[in-house]
């Protein structure tokens, strides 16, 4: 069911503790700036919880539902300020700042409170010419505490998800051409116990990692076969990872309920369509190439008789060609080629000599409960 159904664009749910909210970033009636708000599941009005004009998101509740933790992007620099506000409103408090030189809507989720409530995990380096591992920063004193020490020349630790006791932190880490999934086990205080050991080796990459509420197993996503699929694997690795299934369409930025019965995700609403335009003048706007799936990032041929586009009308995504009114569409690529869609605008692509332009149109993103 939809949780939410504002103007624009609502991105990264957070189920509170108990279940009967969900934090979110929005970028608000007038469209205007990405800020935090929460709201009951069910009913009511959307409370907002920061008015700052830089752009704030990836919020994760406290244990007791009192506090939210969330990313705060520090405009114009590649740094990231986590933050603290009170779940009913109040004063902000910041916790620590991290280098983040490409910020992704990937790279969720992007906080973990530990069982205690004492920490915030959250990306860390002190020396900002090395990777970024995880640190534990001090809700209490602002102490913070290295975790993870990825290895030089890689591209780091993020994406951190605590097990329901504590024991066991899932977390992303770049080596070589893919992120995956790793596991830390911690002992007291949250110290590291050992390494890190490889959970997941997908070839494409694995993403989201979520912890069920019994903490037997870790639910990601990855590619499978051009297609990106929910799975889940035991945390010890004892059997390989399989699908999830009915969790309904796939959407990005997943969030599970701390006893693990409910999945919150963005949705992309409506799927991207390709649009052509007259130029000059900008008359007669159409819509071409229409389908039932999501149709990006358009090229027009030298001669302005064909369309090269990547869409996942079939199954995963893949390179398509068709005709300039969209006519006799064909899919020339049996790989799939990797695209992102994430709620995101996407902008004009390319321009022909024959004087049409296509682009693509805005995608409304929306929180989806399974």
């Amino acid at each position: 069911m939809h949780l939410t159904s504002y103007p624009d664009q609502e991105r990264h749910p957070a189920f509170s503790p108990d279940g009967r909210q969900i934090a979110f970033a929005w970028n608000g009636p007038r469209q205007d700036n990405f800020d935090i708000y929460v709201k009951l599941l069910d009913s009511g009005e959307p409370l907002r919880l920061t008015t700052d004009p830089l752009l704030d998101g990836w919020p994760a509740w406290s244990p007791d539902g009192r506090l939210i933790a969330f990313w705060r992007l520090v405009r114009g620099t590649p740094y990231v300020d986590v933050m603290t506000v009170p779940a009913l409103g109040g004063a902000e408090r910041k916790i620590l700042q991290f280098r983040c030189p490409v910020p992704s809507e990937e790279k969720y989720p992007g906080l973990a409170w530990t069982p205690d409530g004492r920490w915030v995990i959250a990306p860390y380096s002190a020396d900002h010419d090395a990777p970024a591992g995880l640190a534990l920063a001090s809700i209490e004193t602002l102490h913070i505490r290295p975790l993870t020490r990825p290895r030089a020349g890689t591209g780091g630790d993020c994406c951190p998800a605590i097990s329901p006791d504590g024991r066991r932190l899932a977390f992303l880490r770049v080596e070589g051409r893919a992120q995956n999934i790793f596991i830390l086990p911690l002992g007291p205080d949250y110290r590291a116990a050992e390494e890190p050991r490889h959970l997941t080796s997908e070839p494409f990459g694995a993403a989201n990692p979520m912890w069920t509420g019994d903490g037997r197993e870790v639910v990601y996503f990855a590619m499978r076969d051009g297609v990106r699929t929910l799975l889940r694997v035991p945390q010890d690795g004892s059997r390989p990872a399989s699908p999830v299934g009915s969790v309904g369409t796939i959407g990005v930025q997943w969030a599970i309920s701390t006893r693990g019965d409910r999945l919150a995700y963005a949705d992309g609403g409506t799927n991207p369509g390709n649009w052509r335009i007259g130029l000059p003048g900008g008359d007669g706007l159409s819509r071409i190439l229409p389908s039932g799936g999501a149709d990006l990032a358009p090229e027009i041929a030298p001669d302005g008789k064909r369309i090269a586009f990547v869409s996942d009308r079939a199954r995963g995504w893949r390179v398509w060609v068709s005709g300039s009114d969209g006519s006799n569409a064909f899919d020339i690529a049996g790989a799939y080629t990797r695209a992102r869609h994430a709620g995101r605008r996407t902008g004009a692509r390319s321009c022909s000599n024959a004087g049409t332009k296509v682009m693509t149109t805005s995608v409304l993103s929306r929180w989806v409960a399974a």
